[in-house]
């Protein structure tokens, strides 16, 4: 309804709907994981009729969301409280076993530079 206010949107779903079941009667509607999604846009004098598989998995295949989903899937985690250098949960850490930062520091320097004794 961005560009036209005379057609309802629910006359389009109903007419629509009554369309597909007579040309397919076997068709079920899944309205929250549809397998195929019929996309309808009505701008002025004009009519979209768009057919799009996978239609949530797609973000609806609008561009910024799929770059913003693969962006945050690359973001690594930070070392920090019960993350690792390798990006790995510490499971020691998950459950309260926190450390000073001192006392890990020191750890890192001992490990790092042996005892000349």
């Amino acid at each position: 309804r961005h560009c036209n206010n005379t057609i309802q949107r629910s006359d389009v779903i109903e007419d629509l709907a009554a369309l597909i079941a007579e040309k397919n009667p076997g068709n079920k509607a899944d309205l929250k994981n549809p397998e195929i999604a019929v996309v309808v846009e009505v701008m002025k004098g004009h009519c979209l009729l768009s057919i799009a598989p996978h239609y949530f998995k797609h973000k609806k295949y609008n561009l910024l969301e799929i770059g913003n989903a693969k962006e945050t899937a690359k973001v690594p985690q930070e070392v920090g409280d019960n993350v690792t250098k390798d990006g790995k949960i510490d499971e020691a850490g998950a459950e309260g076993e926190k450390k000073t930062p001192t006392e890990s520091q020191g750890e890192t320097i001992a490990d790092e530079n042996p005892s000349d004794s």
